[in-house]
């Protein structure tokens, strides 16, 4: 690691702002953003080769989802959390009346990108505060003293969810870092005509 000056001074005068020291290093850092939390109950569904650009998180109210990845039939279980990673294509059905909670939500910037899959989760105590508040059973009564649920719940269970699960999701060590890159490259530019040539250039 190269220390370098750091002497940045603005350039218009009515910002009162200006920094001069050392600049050390970049702390990585990633965003955060909750696309839809919803509770729904399904009569029966059925969703083939789903796959989207999104994590989803599903906290199953009742019995009676399954999802199918990989050829292998995993059933959502109350009590249990299931982290679906972005590009994972999977299958969705249930055959009976059947309820959750789900989240959908988008992680960037990250170092490397994860690869498809489902991974179960047990919550921990927080998490599993933070899913009583944020996702209630239907029908119970609250408590008058009980915390209001808010958005930034929702935000955190994400957050706490994607922690727990990306060391199950990292690519093989094998994988080449400059792949991930140029994907993280492209997801930040899917409005731009991106060429070959740029992605040369990026890597």
């Amino acid at each position: 690691m190269v220390d370098t000056p750091l002497n940045i001074a603005p350039s218009l005068p009515e910002i009162r702002h200006s920094l001069r020291g050392t600049h050390l290093v970049d702390a990585p850092v990633a965003s955060v953003e909750v696309l839809l939390h919803r509770y729904v109950t399904l009569e029966e569904w059925s969703l083939r080769s789903a796959s989207n650009a999104f994590w989803r998180l599903y906290w199953p109210v009742s019995r009676g989802g399954i999802v199918t990845f990989n050829n292998e039939k995993l059933p959502l279980e109350p009590g249990s959390l299931y982290l679906i990673a972005p590009h994972t294509a999977f299958d969705s059905d249930c055959t009976r009346p059947y309820a959750k909670w789900y989240m959908h939500f988008n992680v960037g910037v990250l170092p490397q990108s994860p690869r498809p899959g489902i991974v179960a989760l047990r919550p921990t105590d927080q998490m599993q505060t933070l899913l009583d508040r944020a996702c209630p059973k239907r029908g119970r009564t609250k408590k008058v003293d009980a915390d209001p649920s808010s958005a930034l719940d929702a935000l955190q269970l994400a957050l706490l969810a994607f922690q727990l699960a990306i060391p199950e999701l990292r690519q093989s060590s094998i994988t080449d870092y400059r792949v991930s890159h140029c994907v993280e490259y492209l997801r930040e530019h899917l409005r731009e005509k991106v060429v070959l040539a740029d992605l040369v250039r990026f890597s």
